[in-house]
């Protein structure tokens, strides 16, 4: 990680460092670094050696299971899903029942389309 501050020789002070794009037409081709205050070219700071590796602190077994829902195959069973439902732009309607329904309307008389009874993953 870069310093957010540098000496500047110019100021002879700590600065913050301004980071200023270097283009060659519209192509990006580098960085310059700039005092905050009298925009003097800074050199770019000597990289700081590479430290211990962190300690794994969690192991595969300590990760959060992933979550069941339950009563799934029951909320899959709405009109949206039925072979029954006609949307058009103005109304959602029941083709079986012949009445306006919502997407998650549900019914004792649902049908699954076929697409979605051959697992079709939608």
């Amino acid at each position: 990680m870069v310093a957010a501050t540098q000496h500047c020789p110019q100021c002879g002070e700590d600065r913050l460092v301004l980071r200023e794009a270097v283009y060659d037409g519209f192509t990006r081709v580098g960085e310059k670094r700039l005092c905050s205050v009298c925009r003097t070219e800074l050199d770019a700071p000597a990289e700081a050696p590479e430290g211990k590796p962190t300690a794994k602190l969690f192991a595969p077994e300590d990760r959060p299971r992933k979550p069941r829902i339950e009563g799934w195959e029951e909320a899959k069973q709405i009109c949206r899903h039925c072979r029954h439902y006609i949307v058009n732009p103005f109304t959602q309607r029941c083709g079986l029942h012949m009445r306006e329904v919502a997407a998650t309307d549900t019914c004792p008389d649902f049908t699954a389309r076929e697409e979605e009874a051959e697992g079709s993953g939608r």
